[in-house]
């Protein structure tokens, strides 16, 4: 039907096929629309057809407002354009979105060869201190460069060469993601000693992918980025409990964990509920594999045996672990540095772990509770972060005073424990991609022409990032809630039903 309807626009309007692409991308992008399968027909198109349209494609990079319409763009006119138009392209197209062109060619495009040298000047040199400043773009570089095969084995050469001196530890990290970026089976021989993720099934790793995004599960609490919500929720990125340990971290993810742990320097003190009745071992396995092979991770994978044995071994546990026990006793100078919180002496004066909360838990009478105690919990629970009763609180989410005109008794209860169950337009989160692979998920507070501003942490209002739009690769809706489930698991069934009855009360006692 798509391809009815785009032969019905170019002869209606007395044009070529390439060009009416041309012309819908273009009008999408003035109104704001992304057109991403009008984006794949331009590049899917031969060389002699983009040839034609060369000079609309060099224009098209000068007026695109968006970064993936302006990559796009770019890798058709390097297509179509071949070695003759590489000069004229380089000259309107910034480095990043000529590296991301790059990758959005097919690896055996003869012009290919012609950028090969440019790739390689992106690469830092490794003896010379890098820039932290230009990691972004060294990322792209490093990924254009293992997927062009006409320098692949000089570019892991190099790339080895940065794996293993360069003195930033993320320059390191990034040399090895990059080679593993490319399937295994295509890498140059020599190098079997960097494939990690390479070698790890990418059916497990897109199914562990599509765990991590399940309700209830990990991307809530953690981001879609891996990059957690301070001070409560823990990155997932370059982590010490992800990428160290894998028992430890299965013990984590199945029997769950309270009183915080420490994390890139900062210490993160949420609970988190134990997900072990939820996965089954082939779940936990490809899950744990996807965060220890994403968000800048690189580490072993974990089969379902190891979970299997792990989840044997604690079947009898019924406390959440802290990150002393996780530990142990005989803790190195390190360990204690980078892993251990100023607050895990106190977790035995917090509250213990509960229930993992479902609706079926409350079915019947929902009743009986008390509105003064439910104040109290709406503190300590967290909801006054970013909910206001009566004026008092945060307003980063819904005001709840009236809330009981909308949702009452179960339905008001769902809202509480499936947070994404219905999300309020309002307050709609946004997941946003940029040229150099980063994922932003939150609430959208600001936008002009050139930039967004959007707030991944509600727990934090004045901490907001903000985002050129000429970086920005795709912008969808976020399917989940920027509220995180499991906020109630420290507590009481009837703790619970005393918060509902505030609420419904609308704060009055």
């Amino acid at each position: 039907k798509r391809e009815e309807a785009l032969a019905y626009y170019a002869k209606e309007n007395g044009m070529t096929p390439p060009r009416a692409i041309l012309d819908l991308l273009h009008q999408a992008d003035v109104a704001g629309r992304e057109a991403p399968y009008l984006e794949r027909r331009l590049l899917d198109l031969d060389t002699a057809a983009l040839f034609a349209e060369f000079s609309t494609l060099t224009n098209l990079i000068e007026v695109a407002n968006t970064g993936a319409l302006r990559q796009t763009a770019t890798a058709a006119a390097l297509k179509g354009g071949g070695r003759r138009g590489i000069p004229d392209v380089t000259k309107l197209a910034s480095t990043k979105d000529l590296l991301s062109a790059i990758t959005l060619l097919d690896s055996n495009e003869p012009m290919l060869k012609n950028l090969n040298e440019m790739v390689l000047s992106e690469l830092p040199e490794v003896h010379e201190g890098e820039d932290e400043s230009e990691l972004s773009l060294h990322k792209l570089a490093m990924k254009a460069a293992v997927h062009l095969p006409g320098i692949r084995e000089k570019s892991f050469t190099r790339l080895s060469e940065i794996a293993e001196t360069a003195p930033s530890e993320k320059y390191r990290q990034a040399a090895m993601v990059a080679m593993n970026s490319l399937p295994y089976a295509e890498w140059p021989k020599g190098f079997d000693q960097y494939a990690v993720a390479a070698k790890i099934d990418p059916q497990k790793l897109a199914f562990g992918k599509e765990v991590y995004f399940k309700e209830q599960l990990c991307a809530t609490c953690h981001q879609p980025n891996g990059m957690g919500m301070n001070p409560a929720y823990p990155p997932l990125s370059e982590s010490p409990w992800v990428n160290g340990d894998p028992e430890r971290f299965i013990r984590i993810a199945l029997n769950g964990l309270q009183g915080g742990v420490r994390v890139n320097g900062k210490d993160y003190n949420s609970a988190m509920a134990p997900l072990g009745a939820l996965l089954t071992d082939e779940e936990a396995a490809a899950v744990l594999t996807y965060v220890r092979t994403s968000f800048g991770n690189l580490s072993t994978e974990i089969d379902k045996e190891l979970v299997a044995k792990v989840r044997n071994e604690t079947k009898d546990r019924k406390k959440l672990w802290t990150a002393k026990e996780l530990l142990g006793d005989q803790l190195t100078e390190e360990e204690m540095e980078t892993m251990l919180p100023d607050s895990s002496g106190a977790a035995d004066s917090q509250r213990q772990f509960v229930k993992m909360w479902t609706l079926q838990d409350f079915d019947g009478n929902l009743g009986g509770g008390s509105p003064g105690r439910g104040k109290e919990i709406f503190v300590a629970a967290g909801c006054v972060d970013c909910h206001a009763v009566r004026g008092e609180g945060n307003k980063v989410g819904p005001e709840l005073t009236k809330v009981s005109s909308k949702y009452r008794g179960q339905k008001l209860l769902q809202q509480i424990l499936e947070p994404s169950a219905e999300i309020n337009e309002e307050f709609a989160s946004e997941l946003v991609e940029t040229v150099d692979e980063e994922m932003f998920t939150g609430l959208v507070l600001k936008e002009d022409s050139d930039s967004i501003s959007i707030l991944a942490n509600p727990t934090n209002p004045e901490d907001l990032t903000v985002i050129a739009k000429a970086d920005i690769v795709s912008r969808r809706p976020g399917t989940l809630s920027s509220m995180p489930t499991g906020l109630l698991i420290m507590f009481e069934r009837e703790e619970i039903l005393d918060l509902l009855a505030y609420l419904e009360k609308g704060g009055a006692e």
